[in-house]
């Protein structure tokens, strides 16, 4: 009966310290990702005197980790696509500079580096609606195992045919420059641009921090000749590298008149308008 007693505080002792150390966890990582507020009040200022008015919210209240995330060339997915959409006929050949051609009666499909491919096949019914598009485009990519898991999409028409375009969210962040679209045309249905799909090697990399990357901005604004009167939102998002088949960690700048990337590392301007 004491043994029993003995162990049941012995347990509940464990549990008391594990509570504590998921604790101790916690408000480490509050306190070292949380952003003071005379670190916000400080960089207003310093934009103010840019001329840049910083909105009351726009700086989220905590920072975030980030890795970048490095996509490997995967010839045996590159063929596995291929056959998926082509049949098991398709005949391949090297076009040089990185760039491989699948052709069968039913189509064709380029692949280049990056993750990037162009695939062209046989016309199916235009979809009537927005909700019709957006399934029928998934089932064709679910069919070729490259459908996007989390993501964004935007409907639209092009003259008497429809696109959907799907924005992919990795790792809970959106990802730029890497969208994945589907037309459906009376003449034939197109498939286009990046499939980031497969597990990723993340590498280690250190952002700046909101409060940095924004004072580091007020300078590009000059270097630049940017117009910009108001910064209305700030947050972390995902740049494909297409050269490097990577993401990179990316400061989104949201502003009156424009949106910017940086580089959430360095704090480079990736896209330069």
């Amino acid at each position: 009966m004491e043994r029993s007693r003995l162990k049941t505080v012995v347990l509940a002792l464990l549990a008391c310290i594990n509570l504590l150390l998921l604790g101790y966890l916690l408000l480490s990582q509050y306190l070292r990702y949380r952003i003071p507020a005379k670190a916000r009040e400080e960089v207003a200022v310093l934009l103010e005197n840019r001329g840049i008015a910083l909105s009351d919210k726009a700086i989220p209240r905590f920072d975030r980790a980030m890795d970048s995330l490095q996509f490997a060339e995967d010839e045996a997915k590159q063929k596995a696509v291929a056959k998926a959409l082509l049949g098991e006929t398709a005949q391949v050949s090297e076009q040089g500079g990185g760039k491989t051609l699948y052709e069968s009666p039913q189509g064709q499909a380029v692949f280049r580096r990056g993750r990037r491919l162009d695939v062209t096949l046989p016309a199916q019914d235009v979809p009537a609606s927005s909700a019709d598009t957006e399934q029928a485009a998934l089932t064709l990519l679910r069919k070729a195992g490259i459908a996007p898991g989390k993501y964004a999409a935007v409907f639209g028409k092009l003259g008497d045919g429809v696109f959907i375009r799907f924005y992919p969210k990795i790792r809970g962040f959106e990802v730029e420059n890497a969208a994945l679209e589907v037309q459906f045309w009376p003449d034939r249905t197109v498939v286009t641009g990046c499939y980031l799909t497969g597990r990723p090697q993340s590498v280690s990399f250190r952002t700046q921090g909101f409060v940095s990357l924004l004072a580091g901005f007020s300078t590009l604004t000059r270097q630049y000749s940017l117009e910009v009167k108001e910064i209305t939102r700030v947050s972390y998002v995902y740049y494909y590298d297409e050269g490097r088949a990577v993401l990179i960690p990316a400061c989104r700048i949201e502003t009156d008149s424009r949106t910017l990337l940086l580089d959430a590392g360095d704090g480079s301007l990736l896209l330069t308008p």
